[in-house]
Formats: structure tokens, sequence, C-alpha cells
């Protein structure tokens, strides 16, 4: 282990507090909270900025239109606390295979199509 990795700094027995110099890992995890804040912001943003384009290809009324945003902010909300507690439980990796695999798994063929799963 490198002795000036800053993120892998041990404290001896006589360390105290104010001997112990602060990591630059803080100012990462900010940034990684930022980041991840502004994602879900986008991709909230960006249903709303596809609504004409919704609504133009698949003839949608207004009020039809406000039932596929609010399906999407119900599934957005049901499924944050579940998928947490999943990357928790089995990690972010695992938890994120898992989705992927469930969600292509529900999800039925394209019209004309196969699919990826043989018949």
């Amino acid at each position: 282990m490198n002795s000036s990795d800053p993120f892998h700094q041990k404290a001896g027995p006589t360390a105290t507090a104010a001997s112990l110099k602060p990591t630059g890992a803080r100012h990462w995890v900010l940034v990684f909270a930022a980041t991840l804040a502004v994602i879900t912001f986008v991709d909230r943003v960006c249903m709303s900025q596809a609504k004409p384009y919704i609504t133009a290809d698949l003839g949608l009324s207004s009020q039809q239109m406000g039932l596929v945003f609010s399906a999407f902010g119900l599934a957005y909300a049901l499924f944050e606390i579940p998928g947490g507690w999943l990357g928790d439980k089995i990690g972010t990796a695992q938890g994120y295979c898992c989705a992927w695999c469930s969600c292509g798994r529900s999800s039925p063929p394209p019209p004309g199509g196969r699919g990826i799963w043989p018949r």
C-alpha cells in the first residue's frame, strides 16, 4: 500500500484527531452526490421534453399523457426504496445486473421478431 495515498491513511495508536490530515475523499463524495442528483433530475426532465413527440407519435390526449407521466412518476418512486435495498443487500453491480435481467426478461419480444429467446 502506498503511504502517500490519501484514501488509505492509517491512524497509529498515538494519533489524535488533530494530528490526522483530512483526505480528499469528502470532496469526491460531494462530487458523486451532486452528479447523481443531476442525473436523476435530467431523467425526469427528459420525460417532459419528450411529451410533444410522444403525444404526436401515439396520438394521446393531454389527459392520457397525464396518465403516462403519473405511471412514470409512480414507478420511479416505487422502485427507489427496493432498488436501494437490493443494492445494499447484494451489491451495486449485482443489483444492476438483477434489475437489467428482470426488465429484459419481462419485456415482450418486438412485433414480428423473435426477441433474444429462441422458440
